[in-house]
């Protein structure tokens, strides 16, 4: 492994030096060269690019392969490095925490360096809305029809035809519905029905709201629930409950982005929503943490959770949980069609700095999109369930990842959500709004009026209006 990675490396700096010299043989399975209006390779000068993120090494060294198919990509990127003559590395600049800065320090310092930049979904709205980002639509070498990109951070960067950040591959579902196989079947569920609503388009608020009912227990008659029908997230309930009746709390109206909390299919959900965390979540313990609702699920206090896919991940949240546990999608509401099914994705966004010119722009995007592309041998198409493989350790059974996992890896099911661009979803969403509709002393409609200000100010600075 250590001398494939000097070996890489060691090639990546030849390239540096060297002249142009065509990878004349296309290896089995490659893609076709791309060649210019001449019939020539796209060569792209030696041109040096840098993909910036936050986690990688701060020098560039790629990790070390772990798999054939980690090697198999450094393989091909190499390749592709030699035949179109240009060479790219990743690295960090800066970690989670300066991560926002970094775009704009090097936008604002117009930085000599030929760079894509990945960045935190909440750092990108000011240099985006500022016209400081290159809009990627107007580069002929990128599709964003394409498969490869995610469509829903797609639609999310994207003002008009204009697009200002892209990501790859699917994403990584967000909330979704855990269950206690054993205390649902305590009250007289069977385990297996609740996937069977789900695969059967028939899981909606009202059955849901219905086997909460049936799990909220008083089992010694003492007047004081022993069991209750959830202990969750309350925030991620009630935005996943607006996306799932087909609601949004913001959009894009005109290339500005604009407040539609007030529409009837977010009260709608917020009022259920509502409903069901007064009636059957189960209160905050006193002198609790914010996080206490966790180990309430996991110790068998309740018999549902809204939380989100990697909960269950080794380490995390639900990691030993001594009860088996199901895991279904968020189920649909009326203004919704059965069977679609939404989950909230987060993902990181890719951007390029605004102020290169065409061709520079061009050239970086070319290589960019041939970094990104899937390794040829490991094309999704050629294996469609092998990310399947690492999944099922996570789960209890199968049909949480063949069923629910694979629905909410759809695209089509995934809903981005705006109001991360503007801060995080404590300031934008949580205080004086989800926290106050889920305590109970406030209606939907007088926390939207109260809420209203704020959000008109972040809109306001999102839109790049004067204060």
């Amino acid at each position: 492994m250590k001398k494939l990675i000097s070996l890489f490396l060691a090639l990546v700096m030849v390239l540096s030096v060297c002249s142009f010299a065509v990878a004349e043989d296309v290896p089995e399975g490659y893609p076709e060269i791309i060649k210019d209006a001449n019939g020539n390779p796209i060569d792209l000068g030696g041109m040096e690019i840098i993909v910036t993120d936050y986690w990688s090494a701060a020098d560039g060294t790629p990790n070390e392969p772990t798999s054939a198919a980690e090697e198999a990509q450094l393989e091909f990127r190499d390749w592709c490095m030699q035949t179109y003559n240009f060479k790219m590395i990743q690295k960090s600049d800066g970690d989670w925490n300066t991560n926002p800065q970094t775009l704009m320090d090097f936008i604002n310092t117009q930085g000599e360096e030929n760079r894509m930049m990945i960045m935190r979904p909440d750092s990108v709205s000011a240099a985006m809305n500022g016209g400081l980002l290159y809009d990627m639509s107007t580069l002929d070498c990128l599709d964003f029809t394409s498969s490869k990109w995610n469509p829903a951070i797609v639609s999310l960067m994207s003002k008009g035809t204009a697009v200002y950040g892209a990501s790859t591959g699917a994403a990584e579902p967000r909330e979704v519905v855990f269950f206690n196989k054993r205390l649902v079947e305590e009250a007289g569920i069977d385990p297996e029905s609740i996937y069977d609503l789900q695969k059967n388009n028939e899981w909606t608020f009202e059955k849901f709201e219905e086997l909460l009912a049936k799990c909220t227990r008083d089992t010694d008659n003492d007047g004081v629930n022993d069991t209750y029908g959830m202990a969750s997230n309350n925030d991620d309930t009630q935005r996943v409950a607006v996306s799932s009746n087909l609601g949004k709390f913001f959009d894009v109206v005109d290339g500005k982005y604009v407040c539609t909390a007030q529409s009837d299919n977010v009260i709608e959900a917020l009022n259920w929503a509502q409903k069901i965390i007064v009636n059957y979540g189960m209160p905050t313990p006193p002198d609790s943490n914010w996080d206490w609702y966790y180990e309430a699920f996991k110790s068998g206090s309740a018999a549902f959770h809204v939380g989100q896919s990697y909960e269950v991940n080794q380490g995390y949240n639900l990691d030993g949980m001594v009860d088996d546990f199901g895991m279904v999608c968020f189920p649909t509401g009326p203004k919704n069609q059965p069977g679609n099914y939404q989950t909230d994705i987060s993902e990181n966004i890719t951007v390029m700095p605004g102020f290169y010119d065409a061709d520079r722009a061009w050239k970086i995007a070319f290589a960019w999109n041939l970094w990104t592309d899937e390794t040829p041998g490991y094309e999704l198409a050629t294996d469609p369930d092998a990310w399947k493989s690492t999944m099922y350790s996570r789960f209890r059974d199968d049909r949480a990842v063949d069923e629910t996992y694979a629905i909410l890896r759809d695209g089509a099911h995934n809903t981005s959500i705006i109001s991360r661009l503007f801060g995080s979803d404590n300031d934008v969403m949580g205080q004086s709004f989800f926290w106050d509709i889920a305590g109970g002393a406030v209606t939907v409609a007088e926390a939207i009026e109260t809420k209203m200000p704020a959000w008109q100010a972040y809109l306001d600075t999102a839109n790049g209006v004067a204060q």
